[in-house]
């Protein structure tokens, strides 16, 4: 049997609670939670002043650690460790009918300070930007949290705009960490971003014999252990598939193997196993001859690059292998280096599971001079209610998604790789150190887009789109639409007042109208027996147009100049008759005229002047005559 002794230290009040103080003591270590403790004594009031000894003194927020100090059987030294160094978040007193006052005190460790209120910010943007950074700027803007420790290969991703759309600091964290294979926890005032795998502890990369828990072994200090070996959900690799616009092709990562102490060391370490869940799986589901492998495929992951797409297979894959083995124990030597985040081995229950587990929950109880630790090894899916619940598939908001087409303002079009993307701002997003957030460059779905071909019509500043999300995901934004309202109304048609743009009876079209800023149209008129199109120009004298209709094609100048010219042949050709007319003057000038008629042709005019600057001559055919008639004929 071992001796323990705990202590807890208040911070506020200078003072340190001994074992004989505390009724009970809890404290729940958790690989996807922030660790939590609860403490119950009893509080006895001041003999003169008359207030309660704790009840009255302490605060919210000040600062408690819990440290349990060890001797375990046959260990020569006693074990001392901090279990949690955390803040109290909640008083409950009870006045009980005994006459006895207790005090709940309950807590966190400082990682519930990433809790505190979902927030809407941008990362990048303008240049690319680091995991390291971003962890590095949610620190600064935490109180309570002073410095972060971030795996080198996980801090190096590069991103070059990430939202955080209504998350919590710890949810949009926990995100990232998934997408790269990490977690996220927080020990006094530090910040692990570490891998998934990492030893929980000062050093994630070097455990130290102080924070490496002993041996357990079943019968023995392990009172009870119920492992459990599952193929169910085993895959013998992952795929993560997305797409490149930038280089048109399909970007594919592939995982089917992972040295992680979450998978293999859950599998083949274990003396009579040797093999992981994937192999296990394999043998026990399928054919010796088939070809097939089962396959954890992800395609809801936009703009990934090779490198992004392999760290989410690998993530996706070992999450699976860390379900292979589960279980759940009960030490009665109470150990305070067996916390989440750590690996323990465990020998005595056979070859098939005797081996190291890595342990994802444990609650360490201290009931009165009685300490034991229950734990469980359950992988890295966190099995939480709130995980299950904000995962759900069409969930809206749902792990930083945005499901569905919203409603935005046009902020930007200076589109850096002039691709004819522009960036928008949501209305409905609230503010971020008092500025509107601006979207990360929004690709246009145009009609017959395609290399330089396509409908190509930006929306303005200010205008207002629709856009939707691919696959959910606010960080790829699409302009599916622009939107009318009150203050940016439709364009009218031919009736100045849009009166004929539909029938009289409401309920047939009229009008197809396309309109530009300056007022430049093209009308496309169904009226019943009137049907036209109108290609009318805008701006201040705009009043030129190009009328196609039932009786031919009209083009009126307006009160502007009318201009026909070419740097080729120039035809105007008509099987009726062709007529030019003007109420002012015909001038036509060039460098050579001829003027033919296959028929009788006719010059006529009140007076009519021929004149030559070096000379004229009249000629007529051989053998015809040439006719000059009038009351004087001058020939000089």
């Amino acid at each position: 049997m071992s001796t323990e002794k705990i202590s807890v230290k208040l911070k506020d009040l200078s003072t340190t609670l001994k074992g004989e103080d505390l009724t009970e003591v809890i404290i729940d270590t958790n690989l996807h939670l922030p660790n939590m403790f609860s403490i119950l004594l009893t509080d006895e009031p001041d003999s003169i002043t008359k207030k309660l000894t704790y009840t009255d003194a302490l605060k919210l927020g000040s600062e408690i650690s819990i440290e349990i100090e060890t001797q375990l059987p046959g260990d020569p030294m006693p074990v001392k460790a901090t279990l949690i160094v955390g803040e109290i978040t909640a008083l409950e007193p009870a006045f009980t009918n005994q006459g006895v006052e207790l005090l709940q005190i309950r807590g966190y460790d400082r990682s519930h300070r990433l809790n505190r209120g979902q927030k809407t910010r941008t990362f990048g943007g303008i240049t690319p930007i680091t995991l390291l950074q971003i962890i590095n700027t949610i620190v600064q803007e935490t109180e309570g949290i002073a410095n972060a420790m971030v795996d080198p290969e996980l801090g190096a991703e590069m991103y070059p705009y990430v939202l955080q759309l209504n998350q919590t600091d710890l949810e949009f964290l926990w995100s990232r960490a998934e997408l790269v294979g990490g977690q996220v926890y927080v020990v006094d005032k530090t910040l692990y971003f570490q891998k998934a795998d990492a030893h929980r502890g000062l050093n994630p990369l070097a455990p130290t014999p102080l924070e490496t828990p002993a041996p357990l072994n079943w019968p023995g200090n392990l009172i009870s252990f119920y492992p459990r070996l599952t193929v169910a959900k085993q895959v013998e690799q992952a795929e993560v598939i997305s797409w490149d616009p930038k280089t048109k092709k399909q970007v594919k990562g592939t995982a089917s193997s992972d040295s992680s102490k979450t998978t293999l060391d859950i599998g083949r370490s274990l003396t009579g196993q040797k093999q992981t869940g994937s192999q296990v799986a394999r043998a026990a589901l399928a054919s010796p001859t088939s070809m097939v492998k089962a396959s954890d495929t992800v395609v809801t992951q936009p703009g990934l690059t090779i490198g992004q797409a392999n760290a989410i297979a690998k993530a996706r894959f070992a999450a699976a292998e860390s379900e292979f083995i589960q279980a759940d124990g009960v030490v009665t030597d109470g150990d305070p280096r067996l916390i989440a985040g750590r690996v323990v081995t465990i020998a005595g229950v056979g070859d098939r599971f005797s081996g190291d587990y890595y342990v994802t929950e444990a609650r360490h109880t201290y009931v009165r001079g009685l300490y034991h630790v229950s734990f469980s090894v359950t992988g890295r899916s966190p099995y939480t209610a709130h995980h299950l619940l904000s995962s759900r598939k069409g969930s809206s908001g749902s792990a930083g998604q945005i499901q569905g087409v919203v409603t935005a303002k046009v902020v930007s079009l200076d589109d850096p790789e002039r691709l004819g993307r522009v960036q928008v701002m949501f209305p409905w997003l609230p503010q971020y150190k008092h500025a509107d957030l601006a979207s990360n460059w929004a690709r246009l779905a145009s009609p017959a887009a395609g290399k330089g071909q396509g409908f190509f019509c930006l929306p303005e500043v200010d205008d207002e789109v629709l856009v939707a999300f691919e696959h959910g995901d606010p960080n790829y934004p699409y302009i599916v639409g622009r939107l009318w309202n009150q203050w940016d109304k439709p364009p009218t048609g031919v009736d100045p007042t849009g009166a004929d743009i539909v029938n009289k009876d409401r309920k047939r079209v009229n009008q197809r109208i396309f309109s530009s800023r300056g007022g430049h149209k093209i009308i496309l008129d169904d009226n019943d027996g009137q049907e036209q199109i109108i290609i009318q120009s805008g701006g201040k004298k705009g009043n030129s147009k190009i009328i196609l209709d039932q009786q031919g094609i009209t083009i009126d100048g307006g009160s502007q100049n009318l201009t026909i010219q070419s740097q080729g042949m120039t035809t105007i050709e008509s099987t009726g008759d062709l007529t030019f007319k003007s109420k002012k003057s015909i001038s036509l000038e060039c460098n050579q005229l001829n003027v033919k008629a296959t028929g009788p042709g006719k010059v006529e005019g009140s007076k009519l002047e021929i004149s030559g600057t070096s000379m004229v001559e009249v000629k007529n055919g051989a053998g015809a005559k040439i006719a000059l008639s009038g009351p004087t004929v001058n020939l000089n």
